[in-house]
């Protein structure tokens, strides 16, 4: 049996987030290119195996390093002047190893749906006593590379009203169209709770205004963003985000918006749409 490069990345296209197809792609190639490399029999040269994923994880990933843009870091010494300092590679870690698993059963899974694969699962107890050790090392690891202890933490997180501001003041002191679009999308993101990909694949239908009454003497609406298709969710559920107006400015989900919809749609010129025909008007992303 011999399945063909190109194959996993047509299985299950239309219902699989496009972010995990991009991950696991290319695991699945480096594994097909390993098999060839090794020359097994003909018939049986990609076929996935329990024997197969834990040699390929053996010699292929476990050693593997992590990608850097550079391996030299600028440093200034005692005497005032900058030096440049080699960063020393680190190996790749328990999460890293865990997708490379992932995509090699999910490569598995799908030659078992061709029926062109017969061997049982190649997640053995073996992989799991590897993923298990290196799960008991990895602190010691991150020690041993000095990696902070702070990331991940509610440390690494912005707390305040002013850290928030900051951070949508980094977007909107661009002066321009894709700042004023980033800080929306930020403030959308931290007010419904929403996760990038999310934030990235609504449209101007998603959006909607809904008047809340008896909340005091001037009108107040509330920003509902309407989602049926993400990571998180595969089967059309049906969930709802939302946000309100500010009363600082800065921080105002409604503010932002605004000035990126007057920017995008006066000052760059786009065509307003015509929102008498929703066929010109649904599809556009916001």
């Amino acid at each position: 049996m011999k399945v063909s490069h190109s194959q996993p990345t047509g299985f299950n296209k239309g219902s699989r987030p496009l972010k995990t197809q991009r991950v696991y792609e290319p695991c699945q190639l480096e594994f097909q290119r390993w098999c060839e490399a090794k020359d097994f029999p003909q018939e049986t040269r990609t076929a996935v195996t329990p024997q197969k994923l834990a040699t390929f994880l053996d010699e292929e990933v476990l050693n593997k390093t992590q990608r850097v843009r550079g391996t030299k870091r600028k440093h200034t010494d005692a005497s005032g002047e900058n030096t440049q300092q080699h960063v020393p590679a680190k190996k790749i870690g328990l999460s890293a190893v865990r997708i490379y698993v992932a995509a090699i059963v999910d490569l598995w899974q799908y030659q078992r749906n061709l029926g062109v694969n017969t061997y049982p699962s190649p997640r053995t107890r073996l992989v799991s006593r590897v993923l298990k050790e290196m799960e008991r090392n990895e602190e010691g690891e991150k020690r041993a590379q000095f990696v902070d202890k702070v990331i991940g933490t509610m440390i690494d997180l912005y707390t305040s009203e002013e850290e928030l501001e900051s951070l949508v003041s980094y977007f909107t002191e661009r002066n321009t169209e894709v700042g004023l679009r980033d800080a929306g999308s930020f403030l959308l993101s931290h007010y419904a709770l929403l996760c990038g990909h999310y934030a990235r694949e609504l449209e101007l239908l998603d959006m909607h205004s809904l008047l809340m009454p008896e909340e005091g003497y001037t009108d107040c609406h509330a920003l509902l963003l309407i989602m049926r298709k993400g990571k998180a969710n595969q089967f059309s559920r049906l969930e709802i985000g939302a946000g309100l107006r500010n009363k600082n400015v800065f921080v105002c989900p409604f503010a932002a918006l605004a000035m990126y919809m007057v920017w995008r749609f006066h000052l760059s010129g786009e065509t307003i749409p015509n929102f008498k025909n929703s066929e010109e008007w649904d599809p556009i992303k916001l």
